[in-house]
């Protein structure tokens, strides 16, 4: 690998598209920042609203209504609308760019610049996704809500959270193919950093256009903004991974700014900026996954149980299924199919179970139980201030029970 000057004279074609993609990749990157760079959506966000009413209701008249509210989707109409601008915006400056700029024979220090803003946007945000999958944040565990929902009833992105939080093993392999894509913040593994993103985003692209993630807008622009980073070896990576001929990758040289306090700065101010963008990060995931990730802590007795038998003073709907998770993510699943979620607390030197529902957080359902064995719990108690016995069966899971088999004479496929 070594470092070749770039061309003096670029064609009418590349000038063309350079100046388009400096502008769409700027304003993609302010605009579609995804806590990349920590605090810019407080800067750039009411910005953002402020264009996207304009937009909607005074040209496109869509009598948009915007929604404050943090949704998880990356695909809502106010995006749609910020990408219709800044696609608009980035055309017709392209266009009177080109008339005003008309003699200039190259735009190599440009390029240099934008290079460096994509590659820290790419390999920043990439290095977010790939903690939050190490640590397991992105796929949690399937919980016992989950495991109960029936295939049938799962929606395409919920059959494929579950799929890919199922396996610790696998969140790592893919959290650690992200995390690699931090070579794309140095200059000489910017190509093979740009190989790794390009094949991990394209794998994220495809499972969100495939099972209906409401991502699509960033992880096709992550796909193509590897496709431009690869843009200036295209042609000696063909040669070398299609005609097997030898060959030399064109690595970005460092920035033509002649100035010494540049030249010993840039490293130090480079690192810590990293930092600022990298750390934060850390210890948010960190804490959420003790919160309520994997990390959290289960209730005693965990578990799905299946009602036996129910026994009240007067009638009243019985109970189906009692599902004991965290303290503040439990339920009730009734007979009549309604489920009922709540907070629970469990006592095991006292033998006590506590429930309070979540849409009735003043009244204090009580019992004592008694665990005959692993399997079978039996609960006496007031519930709605009258006396109720229970009886419980654990529910098992051959989903979670079965264990790993290096040996299989058969496929083991239910």
């Amino acid at each position: 690998m070594t470092t070749n000057s770039p061309s003096l004279y670029w064609s009418f074609a590349e000038k063309l598209a350079f100046r388009f993609a400096f502008i769409l990749f700027s304003l993609f990157i302010v605009f579609f920042n995804n806590g990349v760079f920590p605090f810019f959506n407080v800067i750039v966000g009411e910005i953002a609203a402020n264009i996207v009413i304009w937009l909607a209701n005074g040209v496109l008249g869509m009598n948009y209504i915007p929604s404050i509210k943090p949704s998880g989707s990356g695909d809502t109409t106010h995006h749609y609308v910020i990408l219709l601008f800044i696609s608009i915006l980035s055309l017709t400056s392209c266009l009177l760019w080109t008339l005003i700029d008309k003699k200039r024979n190259n735009y190599n220090n440009l390029f240099y610049w934008l290079s460096v803003g994509v590659r820290f946007y790419l390999g920043i945000m990439l290095i977010h996704y790939g903690l939050i999958k190490v640590i397991k944040m992105q796929f949690g565990s399937p919980d016992l809500m989950r495991l109960l929902t029936p295939y049938g009833d799962s929606s395409p992105m919920g059959l494929a959270w579950t799929f890919l939080g199922f396996s610790d093993g696998y969140n790592v392999f893919m959290g650690i193919a992200e995390l690699l894509c931090g070579l794309l913040l140095f200059r000489r593994t910017v190509t093979i950093g740009a190989i790794i993103a390009l094949m991990v985003s394209a794998n994220v692209m495809a499972i969100n256009y495939f099972f209906d993630v409401p991502v699509k807008i960033l992880s096709t622009a992550v796909v193509i903004m590897s496709l431009f980073l690869l843009a200036p070896n295209f042609t000696r990576l063909i040669d070398l991974f299609f005609k097997g001929k030898p060959t030399c990758l064109q690595v970005l040289g460092p920035a033509l700014i002649p100035k010494k306090w540049f030249l010993y700065g840039t490293p130090i101010v480079k690192y810590l900026f990293i930092a600022y963008c990298i750390l934060p990060a850390v210890f948010s995931v960190l804490e959420r996954r003790h919160s309520y990730g994997d990390g959290a802590p289960k209730l005693p007795l965990y578990g799905i149980y299946i009602v036996d038998s129910f026994k009240s003073e007067s009638p009243i709907i019985k109970w189906d299924k009692l599902i004991i998770q965290r303290s503040t993510y439990s339920a009730i699943q009734l007979e009549n199919d309604d489920t009922e979620y709540c907070n629970m607390s469990v006592d095991t030197v006292k033998h006590q179970l506590e429930i309070v529902f979540k849409d009735d957080l003043n009244t204090r359902h009580q019992f004592s139980y008694h665990a005959l064995d692993s399997d079978n719990l039996d609960l006496v108690g007031t519930y709605f201030d009258q006396r109720i016995v229970v009886k419980l069966k654990r529910k098992r899971l051959e989903l979670i029970e079965r264990p790993f088999n290096w040996i299989s004479e058969d496929p083991y496929n239910r």
